[in-house]
């Protein structure tokens, strides 16, 4: 029971980062990646990330069935970095990429606070 504490605590600060990374983004980096992403290339390495975090997220999905309670939030964490990827590819306006990263920050600041009460409390 101790490792699946260490695991929350883990957890718990991957998911703080993530979201404080994607609340604090400035437009200067949104503009960035648009014009990043305005090459071929550079949108098929995203699509290829995501497809890899995607499938990654799957298979965290089906081995949180193995009674390993801790995997679901990986899954989640997974299931949400793969799905902004996508929708990055989608929406590739400085503005929308903006308003992107701050949905996904509260959404993994969400996650965070379900890591906590779950695990970590």
């Amino acid at each position: 029971m101790r490792s699946l504490h260490n695991y929350g605590y883990v957890l718990f600060i991957l998911a703080l980062f993530a979201a404080a990374v994607r609340l604090t983004r400035s437009r200067s980096a949104a503009e960035s990646q648009s014009l990043r992403l305005e090459n071929p290339r550079a949108r098929l390495t995203q699509k290829l990330l995501a497809l890899i975090v995607l499938v990654g997220a799957s298979a965290l999905s089906a081995m949180s069935t193995w009674h390993m309670p801790w995997l679901w939030v990986a899954a989640a964490v997974a299931w949400l970095s793969g799905l902004q990827s996508v929708l990055s590819l989608v929406l590739r306006s400085p503005d929308q990429l903006l308003v992107l990263e701050r949905v996904f920050g509260v959404l993994f600041s969400g996650v965070a606070i379900a890591i906590y009460l779950v695990f970590v409390r």
